[in-house]
């Protein structure tokens, strides 16, 4: 992945190395927002219908909110490591 909140390089969005080849990915919609924006959407339109699949469970989901917390704590405590399942 070349590009997440910024546009430092100018290189495809996307390159992936298989089987002795390098894939490239250029008409990808790479703008931060527009993550932010779909996936709202189909959060609202999954409340409202029910159409379209739910990615995570919410266990999972929690999971991830744990990750991302442990990250934050584990700078807070300079870099220390500190394991997802502990934060609350």
């Amino acid at each position: 992945m070349n590009r997440c909140t910024g546009r430092g390089i100018q290189q495809p969005s996307l390159e992936v190395y298989v089987d002795g080849e390098m894939r490239s990915s250029h008409a990808l919609d790479d703008d931060w927002a527009s993550s932010f924006r779909d996936s709202g959407r189909h959060w609202l339109r999954w409340l409202h219908t029910g159409e379209g699949p739910l990615w995570w469970s919410g266990a999972e989901a929690v999971d991830v909110l744990r990750f991302a917390l442990a990250v934050y704590e584990s700078s807070e405590r300079g870099g220390v490591g500190v394991d997802p399942a502990t934060v609350a």
